[in-house]
């Protein structure tokens, strides 16, 4: 029972750290969204939309999907593929995918940000759509999907969308499964290691494991001093 207890102990440990890391992650990058590196952009023309702009931002443990829908002109100077664009989004940002958007004469956002370290773990979606009231907040011009946006940007402007403060809470259950098992097993090992360690140095110089002990001189199994081995009643007489 008592393994059990540090069992549950140490998983709800690595959750929390696992979706600290995610937000902190998120947060991290939207704030310096201007310095975003590793950037790859792609512009797709299909059918029912007249122009599906990608463009893929990573950052240490981060990952944003920006999608957009409009007419007229390019509004991103990307690279062509020859392929569909459905290939181009990651399998858990089909949330980005704006070919089912129905409006047609406004420019439509999809932003999917994907958040975590080692792995990616948590996500949310975010829809804007410059349709809507032009001096409107970002909590009237946008829908959150899978996702918090913070109290203290809801009543800004809705130009600051790319800045917009969202905590992510939908699980990439690979990811999520993954990143909690390491920061559960780390802290484990951290404090059980050095004892387990000790133990069998004890056992390769002939000691009792438990207490230490010199047992190289005895015949009978276990140890006299603290019952390792034994019962604890033999313990007790030879003591």
């Amino acid at each position: 029972m008592k393994r059990l207890r540090w069992v549950i102990l140490f998983v709800l440990f690595g959750v929390l750290v696992n979706v600290g890391i995610a937000w902190g992650c998120d947060l991290r990058a939207v704030t310096n969204y201007a310095r975003h590196h590793s950037v790859r952009g792609f512009t797709r023309t299909g059918e029912g939309f007249s122009d599906w702009n990608i463009e893929i931002r990573r950052e240490f443990g981060y990952v944003r999907v920006f999608s957009s829908w409009s007419t007229g002109e390019s509004i991103y100077q990307g690279v062509i593929p020859a392929h569909s664009a459905e290939d181009l989004l990651p399998s858990w940002a089909s949330y980005a995918n704006a070919s089912d958007v129905g409006t047609e004469d406004s420019y439509v956002i999809r932003n999917v940000d994907a958040a975590g370290w080692p792995f990616h773990s948590l996500w949310y979606g975010l829809e804007y759509d410059t349709s809507r009231v032009p001096t409107a907040t970002l909590e009237e011009a946008t829908t959150v999907k899978s996702g918090y946006l913070l109290p203290s940007d809801r009543k800004k402007s809705h130009r600051s969308v790319a800045e917009a403060r969202i905590l992510p809470l939908g699980p990439l259950w690979l990811g999520f499964l993954l990143n909690s098992i390491i920061f559960a097993t780390a802290p484990a090992l951290a404090i059980f290691a050095p004892f387990r360690i000790r133990s069998l140095a004890r056992i390769l110089r002939g000691c009792c494991p438990r207490c230490g002990y010199n047992l190289t001189a005895l015949t009978a199994p276990g140890c006299p001093e603290c019952g390792w081995r034994r019962g604890e009643k033999d313990a007790q007489q030879t003591g």
